[in-house]
């Protein structure tokens, strides 16, 4: 990560070899609608400029179960992606796949055209009259990406390439459209969720009176029972900066900002990342309990967090209804004590930060478990944060071109 995120490094995004290819393109990028894929382990999640959001489990598989096509509830993850059909989402749960949080999976072109595709064509279908076709018939876009720190470390490069350069026709239910990716953002999760924070939507950078109705959006994972002040929340942050944890499915990303002549910024040696630390490796905790305690009464993780999400961990098995979610409550407490040590491992303490934010999916297992001596807060829509944040980068990308 940079120092400064206006830094050629991230607007280099067209081909600088012909002045009057720079010209076209920077008119295409000017003129395109914005589309973010937060492409994670977990779940894809995905949104527009308009605020448009869509989300689904990473997950797919070659289509090969017709009889279940006729299911209307799953319609909507069957793609059709270059002429070839796949289940994806909840429709790749039927049958023997697990989540994509292998790395050879993740960082397999076809799961990258998949997973991408299917997010831009459910993102356009939901307001399609927004996003007008070209002379080609195509619908020209600017892509900003996210990708899992691993990934991008090592990755970037190679996925960038295949991304470029995409032109992929994809059908769902009876929305069909190709798209071609005219422009190139990629960035790691947890730079997004902070430009959520730090930027609003236009791409311009929030002052005092911004920064504390954005936090009044928020929720505080320790509240201490005092009336809040956000604008006092505010000015500590900006006097001290704060600290930046993406509790993803899989890893762990931490990092802290601050305000440098007038501009928030990234404090590059405070960054971290922990394998194994995500929310995925506890919720395989929790399982192992559950079947040592009650034997094989769910069949797997993703039954585990249907339940969760859809019953409050309610199951049924035989004539009983069993509650799973105790077993998860003791093992966020588990994720609540790590999460503390590793962070005061890695920064040597938080109180010199005016505040924490979390966001990722797992943020919310860490409401009312944590100890610690600053105020923590759970972004706002925490698990679309990086998403979102991916939109206001290009967006201030652009904002910054259209200046010069």
């Amino acid at each position: 990560m940079g120092d400064l995120f206006f830094m050629s490094k991230d607007t280099a995004v067209f081909n600088s070899e012909a002045k009057d290819a720079k010209k076209l393109k920077r008119q295409k990028m000017l003129e395109n609608r914005i589309i973010a894929v937060d492409y994670g382990f977990g779940y894809t999640k995905a949104c527009d400029e308009f605020g448009t959001k869509v989300k689904f489990l990473s997950l797919s598989k070659r289509y090969m179960e017709p009889k279940i096509e006729q299911d209307i509830e799953l319609q909507e993850y069957l793609a059709v992606i270059d002429g070839t059909k796949y289940q994806i989402g909840e429709f790749a749960k039927i049958g023997d796949v697990t989540k994509m949080w292998d790395m050879l999976q993740a960082t397999d072109p076809l799961n990258l055209k998949i997973f991408i595709g299917a997010s831009l064509n459910l993102i356009v279908s939901k307001n399609p009259s927004k996003y007008p076709k070209g002379e080609d018939g195509a619908i020209h876009l600017n892509l900003s990406v996210g990708l899992p720190i691993d990934l991008f470390k090592t990755q970037k490069p190679e996925l960038e390439k295949i991304l470029k350069d995409m032109n992929t026709t994809v059908a769902i239910g009876k929305n069909k459209y190709t798209f071609i990716i005219d422009s190139l953002l990629i960035s790691q999760q947890g730079v997004g969720a902070f430009f959520a924070f730090a930027y609003d939507m236009a791409g311009n950078q929030r002052g005092l009176d911004d920064i504390a109705k954005e936090l009044e959006s928020y929720m505080i994972a320790n509240p201490d029972g005092a009336t809040p002040d956000y604008k006092s929340f505010a000015q500590q942050i900006i006097n001290f900066g704060l600290g930046f944890c993406d509790i993803g499915y899989n890893t762990l990303d931490c990092f802290k900002i601050t305000k440098k002549n007038k501009q928030f910024i990234i404090v590059d040696e405070s960054a971290f990342s922990l394998e194994n630390k995500g929310i995925h490796n506890y919720h395989e905790k929790a399982l192992t309990n559950i079947i040592i305690d009650r034997g094989p009464i769910v069949k797997d993780i993703i039954a585990c967090e249907s339940a969760l999400e859809e019953t409050g961990g309610e199951i049924k098995h035989g004539r009983q209804i069993i509650n799973i979610k105790p077993y998860f409550d003791n093992i966020y407490n588990e994720l609540a004590y790590d999460f503390k040590n590793s962070i005061n491992q890695k920064w040597g303490g938080v109180n010199d930060l005016g505040a924490i934010l979390l966001c990722g999916g797992g943020s919310y297992s860490l409401y009312g478990k944590l100890d610690l001596p600053v105020t923590v807060f759970i972004m706002k829509d925490a698990e679309y944060a990086n998403a979102v944040g991916f939109v206001i980068k290009m967006s201030a990308i652009i904002n910054n071109m259209k200046q010069k």
